[in-house]
């Protein structure tokens, strides 16, 4: 009698590796977040952050975790200043410019890159502005990925017209980390902000199946399902 014919197990693991072999990891995600609470529930998986507060003793603007340099109406690079008299969302201290007119604070159209000396999965900081800033003037930018602002009642706020707006991006694909980590702001008008307390996270490195090792994992299943069809077919014959 003819038997239906039926497809092994292991011919179903050959396709999946090689499949795999083919196509390579899963895709990459990465969120923006307008709330350090989000943020912080997006990278609970990841390593424990590193914050800069523009406040610790010893730690200069450019360390071995990244170098910061910018675009700014006022010329020089961006530098820490000591926010005595204004608010910050900790210490005193904040990350601003050269511009004394300004208190040392950003003016619109400025930009910030952030280059990571290592790439991080997650990247997140408070820009303080005032009460004239609208939804979209604050990108944070990573990857082709951005973030903006959102409205004045997100932000946290000192209840005397300044405010903190949360921008950050996470990423839970160890490829995809972030090496160079861009904030910009709208120029259409004139605004001041400061950045500060930046948090910096970044994902355990766990060894992946390369395409290569799903490869050979595959034919050698094919070539164990080839030699199980071929000792069927003897054992058929010699039953003859």
């Amino acid at each position: 009698m003819h038997r239906p014919a039926t497809r092994p197990a292991c011919a179903w693991l050959t396709a999946a590796c090689l499949g795999l072999g083919i196509t390579g990891g899963a895709q990459a995600t990465v969120q923006g977040h307008t709330t350090l609470a989000s943020f912080a529930a997006a990278s609970a998986s990841h390593l424990p952050a590193t914050l800069f507060d523009f406040d610790t003793p010893g730690l200069s603007l450019n360390n071995t975790f990244w170098t910061v340099s910018g675009s700014l109406a006022a010329g020089g690079a961006p530098q820490v200043v000591n926010g005595s008299g204004l608010w910050t969302t900790s210490g005193v201290s904040f990350l601003g410019s050269a511009d004394a007119g300004n208190l040392g604070q950003f003016t619109s159209g400025d930009t910030l890159t952030f280059n990571l000396s290592q790439p991080a999965h997650a990247f997140g900081l408070y820009v303080i502005t005032g009460s004239d800033v609208i939804a979209g003037d604050l990108t944070l930018q990573a990857n082709g990925h951005t973030v903006s602002n959102g409205p004045l009642s997100q932000a946290l706020s000192d209840g005397h017209g300044s405010y903190a707006h949360f921008l950050g991006l996470v990423t839970d694909t160890f490829n995809e980390g972030f090496s160079t980590v861009n904030l910009s702001s709208n120029g259409d008008f004139f605004f001041v902000f400061a950045a500060d307390d930046v948090r910096v996270a970044s994902l355990a490195a766990v060894p992946e199946p390369s395409g290569a090792l799903l490869g050979a994992l595959g034919l050698g299943s094919l070539m164990a399902s080839t030699r199980m069809r071929t000792r069927r077919k003897s054992s058929t014959h010699n039953s003859l």
